[in-house]
Formats: C-alpha cells, sequence, structure tokens
C-alpha cells in the first residue's frame, strides 16, 4: 500500500519517523530515485522538500491504520 506524502521540515520528518518506529513491520519511503527506510530519522531528513514522496507499508488491514495516521499528520 501506498500513500503520497510530503516531508516539508524536520517536525514532518520527525512525526513520520515516529509513526513508523511505532509499527510492527516495515515502512518505506519511496521517492524518484531513493528509497528510504521510514525508520531512520536521517534518511527522512534526506527527503524534505523533494517531490513526488510515496509511505509504503506491506498490504495488510493492519497497515491500513498506518496509511490513517500518516494521512493525520502529513498532507
Amino acid at each position: 500500500m501506498m500513500r503520497a506524502i510530503e516531508i516539508n521540515n524536520m517536525q514532518d520528518a520527525a512525526q513520520l519517523n515516529q509513526i513508523a518506529c511505532t509499527l510492527g513491520y516495515d515502512a518505506w519511503v519511496h521517492g524518484d530515485t531513493e528509497m528510504m527506510d521510514a525508520k531512520s530519522f536521517l534518511g527522512l531528513v534526506s527527503l524534505i522538500g523533494k517531490p513526488h514522496l510515496r509511505f509504503v507499508v506491506p498490504d495488510s488491514e493492519e497497515a491500513k491504520h498506518a496509511l490513517k495516521l500518516v494521512e493525520k499528520y502529513l498532507h
């Protein structure tokens, strides 16, 4: 499952990282040319301001909740 996101500043990166760290499965942020582990704060910071980012989690009912959390914090 994927959801388009924007990481505009350090606060967005910190919130996304906090959400990802609570998950019991892998979560990734994909860009046009890069892919970062969402549990890596430094990796997320490197994506600040980059276009076309997507938050990616496994297809499952549990992961739908994670996508809702991401939508709540990142617009």
